[in-house]
């Protein structure tokens, strides 16, 4: 067995997250098991200033979801590596690093793991080097390609496989971007390994359940993080627009509708700073606000804070922060709107980042792409050299009103019954397994309450009437879509059984754009609705009796939410394509929705209204998912 061995960076919170989203990367790629730091560096006052002492160091798994670093890449605690464990004791001591002047060195556990440890390959360069400042890509294996000359863009390639030791050791220079600086191949890789990588940063669940305690106070809100103290020096002329009470005030503007609740996420000690926005918003909330939060500790505190930032309606940070990157980072991934080129103190709108290119580094003056540009890259999936914002790839449109219910032919409706008294049903349950967007186990998109082991039963019906129903509904559901159709797939009966709830879904763009369901028959008392969302993302419910068909837009969003109450409830299933479909064009839309709430969340209208005023030259579109109103 081989390792990857590293000290994480030594900073605040999301900097030191960052190298560690770079080591799970190098892991992934390399195929080596990541060996977890025993416990973590962390800055900002987050740490006591006695930082030259490992017992002031914290648990990074007290934030930190471990489960979902676990289940993604292979790796091992440290003391559960024997040569690592014996040696910890020696290995350990104060070294300098990047950023860090003398007499400020720092503790590693790992400082010195070269002297004590055989077999091993030290990947380091000058101290004060780290991989985002250093223009080199890391590979595991020789690549020839097109792709990869435009990915490496001149940088150095350090090629991994041509180290053979068995333990790969990096020391607190991993701070940079994982998918800037790791190539595991083509666009595919890419995205496989973002998809990875992205899964293992994940905030425990219980400062989620923190945030519902509060959620009620807030109601709708947007979210600001301000970010003063060392910004105010080292990032002088990038604040100079909000360095006054007064300017920071007149940028919020540009942003936010005062009439919408406001959260402040900031390290600005005065309140006072904000007197001017406190006279301009409606409600203002800071996070000293919320006595929930109040026996949190400062690591906590900056965790909670990002959760509430990343669950606004809409949010906006200072450029150039890593900790406003990540709160971006976090909304990119759960598809809400995120601009991370954009900031209150970087807010020209009509000068956007070019994403047309998957490899924008390619393009922009300097020809690299600094910890400090945009991280729209970590969330938005590649596909044909452009990147892809899933919340913009819509279904077709056939109809207005997307869905019809109707009334089968009386002669069919019997031969669909004479042969459904003749069926069998067979439990059908091989095939679930646990859904991570769900947060249950399925199969089908079905999951039963309170249980790991889902099942329906189902049993097929015959070729002929199979034939029989499609020889009869396609011309009405081509007169319905207006549209050409052909037979692309058709099942059931499906049998649900009790406590049964269907996720809302789309269904698969391959086959299933036009379908029709067929209620055949139910035990229950009560009727079990289908949850469907029209073009505009309206809710509609819809009860069956015998005899209903329905014609539905099957890439709409539906479902059945309410868990089944009775013994069986059964359907079948008949599904179209237009003779002219071309799937590749949907490909990459959002499918699985937990709720609602999630719904609105990436589909919402996307115009913040100010007024009533619908002059096209008032606004300026910065996104694909927002419009501005300009101020003047």
């Amino acid at each position: 067995m081989k390792y990857i061995t590293f000290g994480p960076y030594r900073a605040g919170l999301v900097n030191v997250l960052l190298s560690y989203e770079v080591a799970f990367a190098l892991a992934h790629i390399t195929g080596r098991t990541l060996v977890l730091p025993p416990s973590t560096y962390f800055a900002n006052g987050i740490v006591a200033d006695d930082y030259d002492k490992p017992d002031n160091f914290l648990d990074i798994w007290s934030i930190l979801d471990k489960e979902c670093v676990t289940s993604n890449i292979d790796c091992v605690d440290f003391d559960d590596v024997p040569e690592l464990k014996e040696k910890k004791s020696e290995m350990g001591g104060i070294r300098h690093g990047f950023g860090e002047e003398k007499g400020n060195e720092k503790f590693s556990h790992t400082a010195y793991i070269q002297d004590h440890i055989d077999d091993l390959h030290l990947l380091e360069w000058d101290p004060n080097i780290t991989i985002s400042a250093k223009p080199a890509v890391f590979t595991n294996q020789e690549y020839s390609t097109k792709d990869f000359t435009n990915f490496v863009n001149g940088r150095e390639v350090i090629d991994l496989s041509k180290i053979d030791d068995k333990f790969l050791h990096f020391e607190a220079n991993l701070f940079g971007m994982y998918w800037y600086s790791v190539y595991p191949g083509d666009e595919n890789k890419r995205n496989h390994m973002k998809n990875v990588v992205n899964k293992c940063i994940k905030y425990k669940k219980r400062f989620y359940e923190l945030f519902e305690g509060v959620k009620p106070r807030l109601g709708k809100y947007n979210a600001v993080h301000v970010r003063r103290t060392d910004f105010l020096h080292i990032k002088k002329d990038d604040m100079a627009s909000v360095n006054t009470p007064s300017k920071l005030k007149d940028v919020l503007l540009k942003f936010f509708d005062t009439n919408t609740t406001l959260y402040i996420s900031t390290d600005e000690q005065s309140k006072s700073f904000f007197n001017d926005v406190l006279q301009e918003y409606q409600d203002v909330y800071f996070f000293h606000d919320f006595e929930e939060f109040s026996n949190l500790s400062k690591l906590e505190t900056a965790v909670m804070e990002q959760v509430i930032c990343s669950q606004a309606q809409f949010f906006f940070g200072t450029f150039s922060s890593t900790y406003t990157k990540r709160i971006n980072v976090m909304r990119g991934l759960e598809n809400r709107q995120a601009d991370d080129d954009l900031g209150i103190n970087r807010f020209d709108f009509t000068q956007r980042e070019n994403f047309l290119s998957a490899l924008p580094w390619r393009w922009n003056e300097s020809k690299s792409w600094s910890w400090d540009d945009s991280y729209h890259p970590q969330w938005l999936p590649e596909k044909n050299g452009r990147y892809i914002n899933i919340r913009n790839v819509k279904p077709p449109v056939y109809n207005k009103v997307p869905f019809l219910k109707a009334k089968l032919p009386g002669p069919l409706h019997q031969a669909i019954q004479d042969e459904y008294k003749k069926m069998k049903f067979e439990e059908v349950i091989d095939d679930s397994e646990y859904c991570e967007h769900y947060g249950a186990f399925t199969t089908a998109a079905i999951s039963q309450v309170g249980s790991s082991k889902p099942f329906h039963f189902r049993d097929e019906m015959s070729p002929e009437l199979m034939a029989r129903v499609y020889k009869e509904l396609t011309p009405a559901m081509s007169r319905w879509s207006n549209t050409s159709l052909k037979p692309a797939w058709a099942y059931g009966v499906r049998s649900y059984t009790p406590n049964s709830i269907l996720h809302l879904h789309r269904d698969r763009c391959e086959t299933h754009v036009l379908s029709c369901i067929i209620f055949v028959d139910q035990d229950s008392e009560v009727n079990w609705p289908l949850d469907f969302y029209d073009h505009e993302y309206k809710h509609h419910q819809v009860e069956f009796e015998p005899g209903d068909v329905l014609f539905y837009e099957s890439l709409c969003v539906h479902g059945r939410v309410t868990p089944f109450k009775g013994n069986y409830y059964r359907n079948m299933y008949f599904h179209w394509t237009p003779i002219d479909w071309i799937k590749d064009e949907y490909k990459d839309m959002k499918c699985a929705f937990k709720n609602d709430e999630e719904i609105r969340n990436v589909y919402e209208k996307s115009k913040i209204d100010l007024d009533d005023e619908d002059d096209d030259d008032s606004y300026i579109f910065a996104t694909n998912s927002l419009v501005y109103r300009k101020h003047t």
